[in-house]
């Protein structure tokens, strides 16, 4: 299942319930999911079980598993937002 911004559609007292069943879904009913977000609350949720694809200029995209840089206090959206997670 791809999903393109979920959160668009979504209520924000609905973003984090669905994204749950989402979770729970993945490897039982359904096989796989991809969301694509910039929503803070999906960044936060699904960072850390989360591919990170990122494009250097104009060159490929690439993928690793997790942001390359962890500020500790700081919520992973907030590293997204700031431009840390590179």
């Amino acid at each position: 299942m791809f999903v393109d911004e979920p959160d668009n559609y979504l209520s924000l007292r609905e973003v984090q319930p669905w994204l749950v069943m989402l979770s729970e879904a993945c490897g039982e009913t359904l096989e796989q999911a991809v969301v694509i977000s910039h929503h803070p609350v999906t960044i936060d949720y699904m960072g850390a079980k989360a591919k990170w694809f990122f494009r250097d200029e104009d060159g490929p995209v690439r993928v690793r598993n997790e942001p390359e840089r962890s500020n500790e206090g700081l919520a992973l959206s907030e590293l997204v937002a700031r431009g840390w997670e590179r």
